[in-house]
């Protein structure tokens, strides 16, 4: 947790923080996302309720950004610093930067024993997108800025596909093939009868 991290290092020295989330959802705009939003400042004053706020910036600073090259995955930024919260146990001014990741997709938050396989693929899916470069290149790019190291080079992009193999020719080339091997058969008979007239007139030339 945060008040953790500062009694690690030290409520006054600079801590980093990654959130890693999962909503069902269709479009981050019209995602509920009140689990991390309450932890920044309301964008309307509370009045009413306890007060989870631990960061000093406005919810509505927060921006996501989809990931290039996933489907699911949407990452946000920001620097920002603590706040008083006595029941997370959070001291104030800590300079704090985050790093948010959130996969949103048509899936329920609970699966629990079910034939739902739709469900199981999805959750592939998600699988696929948080393992592909581009999600880990943002997460190396976001701990070297936010450490002042220089930034890391890309992750190599993925090899191409092998060459089909001769000896297993793709579907599209076999006709081609077969009418090549015809025309050769027809060629050979062709010069093989030639051949057989051609030899007894020789003979008779003698």
């Amino acid at each position: 947790t945060v008040g953790s991290l500062q009694k690690l290092v030290g409520a006054e020295e600079k801590i980093r923080a990654v959130a890693v989330l999962n909503y069902d959802g269709t479009d981050i705009a019209t995602t509920n996302m009140s689990d991390i939003s309450v932890l920044f400042a309301p964008d309307t004053p509370i009045t009413t309720g306890p007060i989870s706020r631990i960061f000093k910036a406005p919810w509505s600073s927060v921006k996501f950004q989809k990931v290039a090259g996933t489907k699911y995955i949407y990452q946000a930024q920001i620097s920002t610093s603590t706040v008083y919260n006595l029941a997370y146990d959070v001291d104030n001014g800590s300079p704090i930067d985050v790093l948010i990741l959130a996969a949103i997709g048509p899936i329920p938050l609970v699966i629990g024993i079910s034939d739902q396989h739709s469900d199981m693929e999805l959750l592939g899916a998600y699988a696929a997108d948080a393992g592909l470069p581009p999600v880990s290149d943002v997460v190396s790019e976001w701990l070297a800025q936010t450490s002042g190291m220089p930034l890391p080079p890309p992750s190599p992009p993925a090899p191409p596909a092998p060459p089909p193999s001769p000896l297993t020719p793709p579907p599209s080339v076999v006709p081609l093939m077969i009418l090549v091997v015809i025309v050769v058969v027809c060629v050979l008979a062709g010069v093989l009868g030639a051949l057989r007239t051609a030899a007894p007139s020789a003979v008779r030339m003698q």
